[in-house]
């Protein structure tokens, strides 16, 4: 019976303890970078969206956002630079709203 935690981390680590998950990697090749999309063909499955693309040496190129059931070939993927600004913004907002809630020092 899982205690439902309310950290994503916390519930995947508690479904990966009773087996009911396990990470799992597929290889492909990059087809195509058209703006900041890419195109390959690592099968990716309901759910993948928002997971990384790797290069081969391990780094984050982009994050998986959909793909064209029934149809090899059609992965598709957001480009880390197009990525880039979003997440930097993210950390700023993230920063501000710690900072609002700290105890103020006087």
């Amino acid at each position: 019976r899982l205690a439902f935690r309310r950290d994503d981390q916390g519930a995947a680590n508690e479904l990966a303890a009773l087996s009911l998950i396990r990470p799992s990697a597929t290889c492909g090749h990059l087809g195509d970078v058209v703006g900041d999309k890419l195109i390959y063909d690592a099968p990716t499955a309901h759910g993948g969206s928002g997971g990384p693309v790797f290069n081969s040496r391990g780094e984050v190129i982009g994050i998986n956002a959909a793909y064209i059931d029934g149809f090899s070939g059609g992965t598709l993927g957001i480009s880390i630079d197009a990525l880039r600004p979003l997440i930097q913004a993210a950390q700023k907002q993230n920063l501000a709203t710690a900072k609002e809630q700290s105890p103020s020092k006087k």
